[in-house]
């Protein structure tokens, strides 16, 4: 039986079938008939598009194997299809082209190369996403700078309240002004002395307490003769002892101060005005007692009954009313030191100072406020400084150990790409020996004698030179940034000081005393 030649250099009537080698794409090929298969379901479909090399996401040198020459000699039947042929004398002699079993070998080989190429390309483009993921050199750089970032970012925050902090210095500056006038002009060298909002509240609670103790001692005063007993007695009490010592207190705090005041003239009326705050002390203590004796007469006009008896009589007093008297007396005289003791003792001192102090206390908030944002700035810059150092030094590592890796995958694709080529051999070697043996004579075709170049294809470039450079500067920067790193705290620090306390524009907005 005889077989045209041009029918054999064709393929024959092979079906092609998904085989999946090395890399996992599927390949292709022409198989012998008896290597045909039922076509795929669907998912079994689905399951080998997923494992194509256009679908594979693995990074690692294990999803790439070695062209397995046994296997694939077995799955393409080369020694029987040798065997085969050449018992028909096929390739004839004059053959100078590959034959259908060696074109399914070239093809495989093919295929096996493009998915070397295919896994070296994602490798390369993974580890050189790695080395720039590693790469500290621009990390380093701004760690390097910190001092000059803080200064900027507190620069930035200086600005910021810039405009408060003036205006608050120039109503502490004017406030101090007219402290310092008011103290030219009444010749006084030393501080104010007054109470402060919890000295005065406590000046303020004495003063009720010294309400609510009058008015117990009098209770029992107004009760008799009062229809209400000790409830109305309490009422009137309350009432009387409430004008008391709030008249008191209020000529003690306005009047009696003038006594110490710088100026002659004031200190003249100063006393002028506490001989009549005695009077005045004096008239509603006869005012009350009058009055608790009109009460007990049960007239309904007690108030008027009082005015009257205290200016045609005022001294005309009866048994309790003394007593009564004395009580308010008493009182009156520690509500009007009780209001002397609430500001400093010379009228208005205290006033000036108080609006001196707090105009400087809101300056000073303000600067507490900004100290502290330049100090929560510092310690950002610090903390960040310590993060750049631990993590420089570990993705040093780690860039280090991926220049290995693309060492390793470089030399890996050499290996795969020298293997392909002797697989390649190997398996025409496989054909041509079964052919050879099986010819019965018949010469065998000279390009026997030659194997088929394959295709040239753009390998990947795994230089490491470039990256071996980068990783000697990353090492020199780190070794700098690590000698250095105790130096560029104390530049930070030195830059906190000079932002906030040295000669910038918002020094002179520190509230002077220099008149003081």
């Amino acid at each position: 039986m005889s077989v045209a030649p041009a029918q054999l250099r064709v393929q024959g009537p092979r079906r092609r079938q998904n085989l999946t080698f090395g890399y996992g794409a599927p390949c292709g090929l022409n198989a012998p008939p008896q290597q045909e298969k039922k076509p795929l379901g669907f998912f079994r479909t689905v399951w080998q598009w997923l494992l194509a090399p256009g679908n594979q996401s693995s990074d690692h040198d294990d999803d790439i194997q070695k062209i397995d020459v046994a296997k694939l000699a077995k799955e393409l039947n080369l020694a029987a299809e040798g065997k085969r042929l050449g018992e028909a004398g096929l390739p004839p002699p004059e053959a100078t082209t590959l034959y259908g079993p060696e074109s399914a070998c070239v093809q495989r080989v093919e295929q096996a190369r493009q998915g070397y190429v295919t896994w070296a390309q994602r490798r390369l483009n993974i580890l050189s996403r790695d080395l720039g993921h590693s790469d500290v050199t621009s990390e380093v750089n701004r760690a390097l700078q910190a001092h000059q970032e803080f200064e900027r970012e507190a620069s930035s925050v200086l600005n910021r309240h810039e405009g408060v902090l003036a205006r608050l210095s120039e109503q502490a500056r004017q406030k101090g002004r007219e402290l310092q006038d008011f103290k030219a002009r009444h010749r006084l060298t030393r501080d104010a002395d007054y109470p402060d909002s919890t000295g005065r509240f406590k000046r303020i609670g004495f003063l009720g307490l010294l309400l609510l103790v009058e008015a117990g001692l009098n209770t029992k005063f107004f009760a008799e003769g009062l229809d209400l007993g000790l409830l109305g007695g309490a009422i009137e009490a309350l009432t009387a002892a409430f004008f008391n010592v709030v008249i008191a207190f209020v000529l003690g705090w306005l009047v009696v101060r003038f006594v110490f005041h710088s100026s002659v003239a004031f200190k003249c009326l100063g006393v002028l005005g506490s001989a009549c705050a005695v009077g005045v002390m004096v008239f509603v203590g006869l005012f009350i007692s009058h009055y608790r004796g009109a009460v007990q007469s049960e007239s309904a006009r007690a108030w008027e009954v009082a005015g009257s008896a205290l200016w045609d009589s005022p001294l005309a007093l009866q048994g309790s009313a003394w007593g009564l008297f004395a009580v308010s007396i008493t009182f009156a005289i520690f509500a009007l030191l009780d209001g002397i003791s609430f500001d400093d003792l010379h009228p208005h001192y205290g006033a000036y100072s108080r609006r001196a102090r707090t105009a400087e206390d809101d300056h000073q908030d303000e600067m507490d406020a900004v100290r502290e944002e330049l100090e929560e700035l510092k310690q950002e810059q610090l903390q960040a400084l310590d993060r750049t150092l631990e993590r420089a030094q570990s993705s040093i590592a780690v860039f280090e150990s991926t220049i290995r890796d693309k060492h390793s995958a470089g030399n890996r694709l050499a290996t795969l790409m020298a293997d392909a080529d002797n697989s390649l051999e190997a398996l025409l070697q496989t054909f041509r020996a079964e052919n050879e043996l099986a010819r019965n004579g018949v010469p065998r075709p000279a390009y026997f004698d030659t194997y088929p170049k394959l295709r040239e294809l753009p390998l990947p470039n795994f230089d490491t030179t470039a990256d071996e450079q980068s990783l000697a500067m990353q090492k020199a920067l780190v070794r700098r940034l690590v000698e250095g790193a105790e130096q560029l705290r104390g530049n930070i620090q030195t830059a906190f000081n000079k932002q906030f306390d040295g000669e910038s524009p918002l020094a002179t907005h520190f509230p002077g005393k220099e008149a003081a």
